[in-house]
């Protein structure tokens, strides 16, 4: 891990407050279905996901001002599943490295209710041949403000890279609708959180 690469890329698009934060390191080697939960506070986390043919369900609860870069690294049939739980400032970057005859399928689902910058990249090598990246994001927000950059950059011409958001938010006829069924906003709020779910 490059930390030091690292450091300095966030040094120069992230606000000062981020300057003097302790970076923490942490690689993960995944051949197996895993659940995994990380709480953010005030650092600068770094982890390395090393994920060969296994689903991992990473749950990511942030209540401060905090900063995360995931780079995982796909060998083979992989699934990701990704919750984000933000009521503090984020700022988040994941890499999806897809390898030679390996496919992703993520799925990054934000709860937001403060400020998020979610930067989010599928990359295929140009040696990477016969490589298929997929990346979905549902975004909920809750009184927030949510930035999400999704970016494919597929150099290899037998490979491909799909892209698709959905904001879970009703429109004024259907919240209207449900309330005439007498939901009040919290059982409304549960509805649209039910999408949220990992099962």
């Amino acid at each position: 891990m490059d930390s030091k690469f690292f450091k300095d890329l966030f040094k120069k698009y992230y606000e000062k407050i981020f300057d003097n934060y302790k970076i923490i390191e942490k690689e993960f080697n995944i051949n197996k279905n895993q659940y995994i939960e990380i709480n953010l506070d005030k650092n600068i986390y770094y982890n390395v996901f090393n994920i060969d043919n296994s689903e991992v369900k990473i749950r990511i609860n942030n209540n401060d001002t905090s900063m995360i870069y995931n780079e995982f690294n796909i060998i083979g049939k992989v699934k990701i599943n990704i919750l984000i739980n933000n009521s503090g400032n984020l700022r988040i970057y994941n890499l999806y490295k897809v390898n030679s005859n390996s496919s992703s399928d993520s799925i990054e689902k934000i709860y937001n209710k403060n400020n998020v910058v979610l930067i989010s990249k599928i990359f295929i090598d140009k040696n990477s041949e016969n490589s298929e990246g997929k990346l979905s994001q549902y975004l909920f927000e809750e009184n927030g403000i949510s930035i999400l950059l999704p970016i494919l950059d597929i150099e290899n011409n037998k490979s491909k890279g799909f892209h698709g958001s959905k904001i879970l938010k009703l429109t004024e006829k259907e919240e209207n609708y449900l309330r005439y069924l007498s939901l009040n906003k919290e059982e409304i709020k549960n509805i649209l959180m039910r999408e949220f779910n990992f099962i």
